[in-house]
């Protein structure tokens, strides 16, 4: 395969990612500006808080996407029919074990979030209200995250695309429909986000029907595959644990800070949610085929794919640096008319513009050992980033302020870049 043609074969497979990952946070900055322009930052500070905790609990069970990509891929290069539906019935019966002890666990988890926020009854009940709605579709979207990582490890791109783009054209529709026609507002936007996520689910398991008959013979619980299976999202596991950790301790020491800073934190994360998803688009792609070449054992094609994933995420970091670059005040006034939120904004823009520039590689790194299935690095190097942000916020407290904490939390990007950067080139890519 000739470099133009694999440059163009990635593209094929990440483009459609890219495209349903950056139409997703436009959900999420639909969401925000109808939220953003009810009477009141409370509005914002209590979606800000309910969000990061059905957020955190469902990112902490990103392993369910990430191993379901790595291993499905694998078994693509391997053609291994039974060990494709076994990862696919493992994945969703452990999807659904989790999204119930969520259901259960739901009330104390809320109050662990509302306990560490030390937000005002105001917020808290904007909060509880939405977060009790979005939890309710925990089982779904921990099922969807498995669906979706095992199509695209088998490199269903498109479809998962479509189905995505689907989901979230529905999801902006009920969020106006309720929020502002019925005048639900943060009820609204809730309950739109749940049936989107029921959509996926739908539309995903008739695909995969589709395409994939054979599951239909192995549909039992394969359970010489569920050890192996749990040995590997164990590192994955708690790699998202200390990464949902520190984006808690990010968001709660914000809400801390006050209303106004926990209003601009929430819109600036917006952009952080922009990036990772659109990077994640070329991440997914890599993870596809740098695991499938790692599954047929051809390591020269593993290197063409690392090539040439560094050089398409470059590009669209660089791309995105641009855009917040000469657009960011036009960003802002979308997402809120608040005077003094979009003041408050404008003293963040260089923290916003780097991102994309510091934060690329990290994505792009965690899709190549993904496709490995490769977790223990991911964890050891997540823990020393987040170790080393934490440390510089201890060494601020007595001055703690906005700044100081996305100064924490370039760090925490920045380090994660280098160490896992580090690892692979001379653990993985430079031994012959």
């Amino acid at each position: 395969m000739t470099f133009y043609y694999a440059i163009r074969y990635f593209t094929a497979l990440a483009v459609p990612m890219i495209i349903s990952n950056i139409f997703t946070p436009l959900v999420g900055l639909v969401d925000t500006a109808i939220v953003g322009h009810l009477p009141g930052t409370h509005f914002l500070a209590g979606v800000a808080l309910g969000g990061i905790i059905i957020t955190q609990l469902i990112w902490v069970c990103g392993f369910l996407r990430m191993s379901s990509t790595g291993l499905s891929a694998q078994a693509s290069g391997r053609d291994n029919s039974e060990e494709a539906a076994s990862i696919l019935n493992n994945g969703i019966l452990l999807a659904l074990l989790l999204g119930v002890l969520i259901w259960l666990l739901s009330p104390v988890l809320f109050q662990l979030g509302e306990y560490f926020s030390g937000s005002n009854p105001q917020v808290v009940s904007v909060a509880q209200a939405y977060f009790y709605i979005r939890v309710f579709a925990a089982p779904v979207s921990l099922a969807n995250l498995v669906l979706m990582g095992w199509l695209l490890g088998r490199k269903q791109h498109s479809k998962v695309m479509w189905i995505q783009l689907i989901a979230n054209l529905l999801n902006i529709v009920l969020s106006l429909l309720l929020a502002i026609g019925l005048s639900m507002h943060v009820t609204g936007v809730a309950l739109a986000t749940v049936i989107s996520e029921c959509v996926i689910l739908v539309l995903s398991l008739l695909w995969i029907a589709k395409i994939f008959p054979q599951w239909r013979h192995h549909i039992c619980l394969c359970q010489n595959k569920v050890k192996a299976f749990l040995s590997l999202n164990r590192d994955v596991f708690l790699r998202n644990v200390f990464l949902q950790l520190f984006l808690a301790i990010f968001t709660f020491m914000g809400l801390q800070l006050g209303e106004l800073t926990a209003a601009t934190n929430a819109l600036l994360m917006q952009f952080f949610v922009l990036i990772a998803l659109g990077l994640d688009g070329v991440a997914y792609a890599a993870e596809a085929l740098f695991g499938e070449a790692i599954g047929k054992q051809q390591r020269h094609r593993a290197r063409q794919w690392t090539h040439i994933s560094l050089l398409v995420s470059t590009a669209f970091a660089v791309l995105y640096t641009g855009i917040f670059w000469g657009f960011f005040y036009e960003i802002s006034q979308l997402l809120t008319n608040l005077t003094t939120v979009i003041q408050n904004l404008q003293a963040f823009k260089v923290y916003i513009v780097l991102l994309p520039l510091i934060a690329h590689w990290s994505f792009l790194l965690d899709g190549l050992y993904v496709g490995m299935t490769r977790a223990k690095p991911m964890f050891v190097t997540m823990v020393i980033s987040v170790v080393l942000a934490i440390c510089w916020q201890l060494l601020h407290l007595d001055a703690m302020s906005a700044t100081v904490l996305w100064q924490s939390f370039m760090i925490f990007l920045l380090a994660r870049g280098l160490l896992l950067g580090t690892h692979f080139y001379y653990r993985i890519y430079r031994p012959s």
